[in-house]
C-alpha cells in the first residue's frame, strides 16, 4: 500500500548548476512530522552497453562517500557524458 507525506515547509540549503539541496518538513500519515533532506536534479540519460554474455558492462569507481570502508569501491554503470565521443568510447 503506498504511503503519502504532506509537504509542510521547504528550505533551500544550497544550489549549484546541477543540484539543489533542500530540507523538507513533512507530515506523516500518523500526524507526526519528520525532516527529509533532498537532492534535486534535472535528470539524466545513460547508455547501457551489453557484453557478448548478455550482461551489462560496469566499471568500478572510487566512492568513499558511500561508506564502503577504506576502499570505497563501488560498481556502477559508466558515468554519464555527452556526445557521440562517449558512445564510441563506451561501445567500441
Amino acid at each position: 500500500m503506498p504511503h503519502s507525506e504532506k509537504l509542510l515547509q521547504r528550505e533551500t540549503l544550497g544550489k549549484n548548476r546541477v543540484f539543489t539541496h533542500e530540507r523538507w518538513q513533512v507530515q506523516l500519515e500518523n500526524g507526526r512530522t519528520a525532516e527529509r533532506e533532498i537532492i534535486r536534479h534535472p535528470g539524466g540519460v545513460g547508455i547501457v552497453a551489453v557484453g557478448e554474455n548478455g550482461r551489462p558492462l560496469m566499471v568500478r569507481q572510487d566512492r568513499r562517500g558511500l561508506g564502503r570502508g577504506a576502499t570505497g569501491s563501488y560498481t556502477q554503470l559508466p558515468a554519464p557524458e555527452t556526445g557521440l565521443e562517449l558512445v564510441c568510447r563506451l561501445l567500441l
